[in-house]
């Protein structure tokens, strides 16, 4: 189990990932809060929040989201706003090799 903002509880093994680049849900909801609607603003909001996606999901060494996210259009070579791509990440946290020969290839 686990807490959301909201202090309820939720069963994390019933939860699937949700997220998608394809939808954009969470990029809109980031606009929509930011009461941003023109469309090149959304783009840079899809754009910054893309590598820091990517980068956390290398660190937890999850393949399978990472396939996810490229097959939906995520560019793996950006750089996050530390100026850290996703090969940087993979290889100062998990060292994953399955990763590393996804990012290279």
């Amino acid at each position: 189990m686990r807490t959301n903002l909201r202090g309820e509880l939720t069963d994390q093994s019933r939860v699937k990932e949700t997220y998608s680049l394809a939808n954009n849900k969470m990029v809109m909801a980031i606009a929509e809060f930011l009461k941003v609607n023109d469309y090149d603003d959304i783009k840079e909001i899809n754009q910054t929040i893309t590598p820091v996606l990517v980068n956390s999901v290398v660190s937890q060494g999850n393949l399978a989201l990472l396939k996810k996210l490229k097959n939906e259009g995520a560019d793996l070579n950006n750089v996050d706003y530390l100026g850290r791509s996703a090969l940087h990440v993979v290889s100062s946290t998990t060292g994953n090799l399955e990763i590393v020969g996804f990012l290279v290839t």
